[in-house]
C-alpha cells in the first residue's frame, strides 16, 4: 500500500507543478556509429570524410586502418594508396568504452555515403 501511495503522490506532485516528464527518468543508452563519404577520383591520394553519428559520448578515438589515429570529432583523412582499411571508431561513454568498425575499401564508386558498421570489442579501462 505504502509503494501505491507513493506512486500517486509523485504523479499528484508532478501535476502540480506542470511537469509530465518527471516519472520515468530512464536515460538512453549511449550510441556508437559513423558513416563516410569518399571524395570523387580513381586514383590516389583518396580524400574520405567521416561523421561521427554517436550519441551520450565524451571523447573518440579513430584508427583509420593504415596506423594512423585521430581524436577529432568528424576527421577528414587522406589515404595514400588504394586497399582495403578496418576502420575502428572508439569512444567513450558513461558505460565504459564502445567500438565500431567498418571495412572501407579504396577505390570504390565515388559520392557513395556509407554507414552501419559492425560492434566491436572496446578496451574497457
Amino acid at each position: 500500500m505504502e509503494r501505491i501511495s507513493f506512486a500517486f503522490l509523485l504523479l499528484l506532485t508532478c501535476f502540480a507543478c506542470g511537469k509530465t516528464n518527471c516519472i520515468d527518468h530512464r536515460e538512453e543508452a549511449s550510441k556508437v556509429a559513423f558513416d563516410y563519404k569518399v571524395d570523387p577520383g580513381d586514383e590516389a591520394p583518396y580524400t574520405v570524410h567521416f561523421t561521427n553519428l554517436s550519441t551520450r559520448i565524451s571523447g573518440s578515438l579513430w584508427d583509420f586502418g593504415d596506423g594512423s589515429v585521430s581524436e577529432e570529432a568528424s576527421p577528414v583523412y587522406v589515404y595514400g594508396s588504394a586497399g582495403q582499411y578496418d576502420v575502428r571508431l572508439t569512444v567513450k561513454t558513461t558505460e565504459g568504452r564502445k567500438a565500431v568498425k567498418i571495412l572501407i575499401k579504396l577505390p570504390e564508386e565515388a559520392g557513395v555515403k556509407h554507414s552501419e558498421g559492425s560492434p566491436c570489442e572496446a578496451n574497457h579501462q
